[in-house]
């Protein structure tokens, strides 16, 4: 987040003051636009004791109502990762064939936006909103199908995202880096397994706070004429 606001207020001393709303990215009140995301999302605090980095990989739609506010923008967020500490399996005591277990996200961020000019054809946005995840292991082999049980938590959240676009490469498509800062509250099971854990251990479910930075390119574009 202090990346986007920190290029973002460079772009602002370098180009000069705002400036009256005339833009071509602007003359899209009432109408809807997609958006393709694609970036890497990072856990922060305590959640990196538990998952590793991953990509990201989101698609949406939502509604401009006037010049500055999108008054929705509902997406599919879908994109994996791994355990902090992944698990290697021999599939045999006589084989060395080995596989990592990895962790599969879904999600489903809505967000509302607001966007100011900084420049003819630059601005920024910023919107936040609520999101529901799904985190699920898996460890599979292409020969012997699965070969652990998966392990999975969800829960609900808040999303706090900022970004900076520019039209310069069309008149209904934007281009942007785009930040997101996440909160989810899950329950479940950790995706990292417990090293010596017993079965019950492993059956328990815990609820936690997990935190998310995201950073990635987006591109935008406005639908009908």
């Amino acid at each position: 987040m202090k990346f986007i606001l920190t290029i973002a207020l460079m772009a602002v001393l370098v180009m000069g003051p705002m400036e009256k709303i005339d833009a071509r990215s602007f003359e899209k009140p009432g109408k809807f636009s997609t958006e393709l995301h694609f970036g890497l999302r990072l856990p922060i605090a305590e959640t990196r004791d538990d998952v590793l980095s991953g990509f990201s990989l989101r698609a949406g739609l939502g509604f401009q109502l006037t010049q500055n506010w999108e008054i929705f923008h509902l997406a599919f967020d879908f994109g994996n990762s791994s355990p902090h500490d992944p698990e290697w399996i021999a599939i045999y005591d006589y084989s060395t064939s080995l596989q990592q277990e990895m962790i599969n996200v879904y999600g489903f961020p809505l967000t509302t936006r607001f966007r100011f000019k900084i420049h003819e054809q630059l601005e920024l946005y910023f919107g936040g909103g609520i999101a529901y995840y799904w985190f699920r292991t898996r460890l599979d082999h292409p020969y012997y199908g699965e070969l652990k049980k998966s392990r999975q938590r969800n829960g609900p959240g808040g999303v706090f995202e900022a970004g900076i676009f520019s039209d310069a490469f069309g008149e209904k498509i934007l281009v942007g880096l785009v930040g997101n800062l996440m909160f989810l509250r899950t329950h479940g099971e950790t995706m990292t397994t417990p090293r010596d854990a017993t079965e019950e251990e492993l059956s328990q479910k815990v609820s936690r706070n997990d935190f998310y930075f995201s950073i990635g390119v987006s591109l935008r574009y406005f639908l009908g004429e």
